[in-house]
């Protein structure tokens, strides 16, 4: 599976929601809608009025306030009874009426309350044990991905009616002084049950019901966001080198950034800060050069809303949906959802996600990474996120890119939007030691190396500091410093870096072919003629796919990758075992769930994408009788106009 940064978190088969049951309105979706009408507006309505007419204090005072202060509780007893940081959340910011607590939150409230009660007497436990009931029943019911039966639908509904008039009873014995508004919501329960069961949904009542299970979905999507926090450190490198850490927060360090358009252009700027400038008619742009960190930041966002820190100002937003240029099996908004949220798959239709997207109560922010590795599937879906932005002001969106892609955006931006550009300049050199200090002791867990490591780093020249201004290059320095110090010492340059790390993987590389081979490549040469010839198609490979501006090796570059593996009479290695050791070292892996479920080979990193692409010229220029242009003008077939229009993607690669 996939090793990359941004590894696709629960791909599903895209296929299944474009078929003519996402797109039409069946009486089995109907019915499950009537349902879903039902517990809004009957279920969740019967919890607040229990909670209101149960809780022994007034609407201006919250549980929190009323379990530490009036019942003398302490903090850590309101988390542990809280437990869930999201309902504590939600208590500390909402109106402490409970007004817009959802049934889940409601039920907790009244568990706790009864808590606080003491011994609870008969009417209490059954108030209490149907209210969990109803709560559950919304629970269950939002996660059913099958449609209902009229019959079942019918059966649904008197379920939760009986159950709500069981709780209102239950709750007049408790409460006899709140009969007035005991009796008037029974009331509402009835009426409610026999319109909803009678007449037809309206189309408000249609897309409320849309939205609120899309917003029931949240909790377990931000579960499933939190594997944005567990951070691979050189996730390019293939073995026993990766390590993955639980919590982004060990290592990150806020980058440099500067905004370069505005009313006060070249100011720096708090990465905390980011999020909070996406405005209401722009498009927030973050641009880089290659391992600046802009990925990084992605992936701090969506730990920090997904964890709910909110250091980064996220917590206002109902959904923050990752999108990646390079993937090419996502073209619309509608399938990207389904993507992330795989549930809505048979509940609701393109329209229906676009007309929940456009709701003002939907805060959504699109953060798009890798504009420089878009191809037509992905602009299809980027043009869609420009579209819905533009007449949506609670859409933000935020684009990550390299700077020779700024001006495309700003040439083919919609019209009614403008470009906040920010610029990510790199870690500042007060930090760098403690970012060093963070990856090589989460590397290598040997503070005496940690230590020679910040020394050696404060030794160094300002001119050689700037090297380390990328934390790409930092991270690779913490690596390399683990495996041979020396080497390190010896390098000035980016290059110099790729070099030794490739260096240190055909080392690694080597000896795994010797032992599982018993020893076959005893004779160095042998090994260094087959990674030679396979470094030759990786690097003419990553030339093509820069011409791409695609980070994957095409269909024509994997056949020719396996050819060097071919006909090797390697003892315990076939061809397909050679070849994954092979692109272990070189390349990543991943596989794309789409109709044929194929393997795809990407560049492990856009730096290393240029590092390949720029061996692979020198290794022509050193053959003879060649210029640069030359092989650029040979990559587009000599056509002189794609050659003129395409020269400035290669400027990292000339450099």
């Amino acid at each position: 599976m996939s090793n990359t940064l941004f590894d696709d978190i629960n791909l599903v088969v895209i296929n299944e929601c474009k078929g003519a049951s996402a797109n039409i309105i069946d009486d089995e979706r109907k019915n499950k809608l009537k349902v879903m009408t039902a517990l809004d507006t009957i279920a969740r309505p019967v919890m607040l009025t229990t909670y209101q007419c149960y809780k022994p204090f007034d609407n201006l005072k919250s549980l929190k306030d009323y379990f530490i202060t009036d019942k003398g509780k302490t903090n850590k007893e309101y988390k542990r009874v809280v437990n869930e940081k999201r309902y504590r959340d939600e208590i500390a910011t909402a109106d402490p009426s409970g007004a817009k607590y959802d049934s889940s939150l409601l039920n907790k409230c009244i568990i706790v309350l009864q808590g606080l009660d003491g011994p609870a007497d008969k009417d209490l436990v059954n108030l209490v044990s149907k209210c969990q009931d109803l709560a559950n029943k919304r629970n269950s019911f939002a996660h059913n991905l099958s449609g209902v039966s009229k019959t079942n639908m019918e059966t649904e509904i008197n379920d939760i009616k009986t159950l709500s008039l069981d709780i209102l009873a239950c709750l007049e014995i408790k409460r006899p002084g709140k009969s007035i508004e005991i009796s008037d919501m029974r009331t509402k329960v009835k009426d409610r049950v026999k319109k909803i069961l009678e007449q037809p949904l309206t189309k408000d009542e249609i897309l409320k019901a849309h939205l609120n299970f899309l917003k029931d979905q949240t909790v377990s999507y931000k579960k499933k966001c939190e594997k944005f926090g567990k951070l691979n450190i050189l996730d390019f490198l293939s073995g026993d080198d990766r390590r993955q850490l639980d919590d982004i927060n060990l290592v990150f360090t806020e980058a440099m950034i500067e905004q370069s358009k505005g009313l006060a252009p070249n100011t720096p700027v708090d990465c905390k800060d980011i999020i909070d400038m996406a405005k209401e008619l722009n498009i927030l742009l973050l641009d880089s050069e290659p391992g600046g960190g802009k990925s990084t930041i992605m992936q701090y966002c969506m730990n920090d809303w997904s964890k709910g820190r909110y250091e980064m100002k996220t917590g206002h937003f109902t959904y923050i949906f990752p999108m990646f240029f390079r993937n090419k099996h996502v073209s619309s908004v509608g399938d990207l959802i389904r993507k992330w949220i795989p549930d809505i798959k048979t509940n609701m239709s393109d329209s229906d996600i676009e007309e929940c997207l456009k709701d003002p109560s939907m805060n959504i922010l699109f953060f798009c990474d890798g504009l420089d590795e878009r191809n037509d599937q992905s602009n299809k879906l980027f043009e869609e996120i420009c579209n819905l932005k533009e007449n949506n002001v609670h859409i933000k969106v935020v684009v990550t890119a390299r700077p020779e892609s700024v001006p495309k955006l700003n040439n083919e931006k919609p019209k009614g939007l403008i470009i906040d550009h920010l610029k990510v300049k790199g870690v500042h050199e007060n930090k760098r030691p403690d970012f060093l200090m963070k990856y090589h002791g989460q590397l290598y867990n040997n503070p005496e190396s940690t230590d020679e490591l910040i020394t050696y780093y404060k030794s160094i020249s300002a001119r050689h500091k700037d090297l380390y201004r990328l934390p790409l290059n930092l991270v690779i320095l913490a690596y390399l410093w683990g495996k041979d110090k020396d080497t390190v010492k010896s390098i000035y340059s980016a290059s110099g870096l790729y070099i030794a790390t490739l260096k240190t993987l055909k080392g690694k590389l080597y000896e795994r072919i010797s032992e599982k081979s018993r020893n076959y490549y005893t004779f160095k040469n042998d090994f260094d003629e087959l990674t030679g010839n396979f470094e030759e198609k990786v690097f003419t490979a990553s030339l093509n796919a820069l011409k791409c501006d695609d980070m994957s090796i095409d269909k024509k570059g994997i056949d020719t990758l396996r050819s060097v593996c071919r006909n090797k009479e390697i003892p315990n290695f076939d061809e397909v075992t050679l070849l994954e050791e092979l692109k272990g070292a070189y390349l990543l892996s991943s596989v794309e769930l789409n109709p044929d479920v194929v393997e795809s080979l990407e560049i492990p990193h856009k730096g290393y994408l240029d590092f390949y692409a720029a061996k692979c010229i020198a290794n022509k220029l050193t053959q003879g009788g060649t210029r640069v242009k030359d092989i650029l003008l040979d990559l587009y077939d000599n056509d002189q106009s794609q050659y003129d229009s395409n020269i400035s993607k290669f400027q990292n690669v000339l450099q």
